[in-house]
């Protein structure tokens, strides 16, 4: 499991390139709002990292990796909103939100 392979004060100290929006920008969550899985794809390059926390500032959940698509186990987070965090091999950081809302 690549969970918490990042020191998540790492991800911000890093030097950003550009903030980009999240409109348009490549950037892909599916499906939103999530259940139990969520697939975070990035058409323009590779993600290096993702945090997601949820709106208090609470980390739950940090990865560093090297991949276009990343699928995310929700399972353990509770219904609420998220904003996920990711930071792209040339140092573009984009983030967009998500709603986690499982059947109980």
């Amino acid at each position: 499991n690549r969970k918490n392979n990042l020191n998540a004060l790492s991800f911000f100290n890093f030097p950003v390139l550009q903030l980009e929006k999240s409109i348009d920008n490549g950037l892909v969550i599916y499906p939103n709002p999530a259940n139990n899985i969520i697939s975070v794809q990035f058409g323009g390059s590779n993600i290096s990292d993702i945090i997601i926390s949820d709106l208090s500032g609470r980390l739950v959940y940090v990865e560093k990796l090297n991949e276009s698509v990343c699928k995310i186990n929700t399972k353990t987070f509770t219904n609420g909103y998220y904003l996920i965090m990711v930071r792209t091999e040339n140092g573009n950081l984009y983030r967009e939100k998500l709603v986690v809302l499982k059947n109980e």
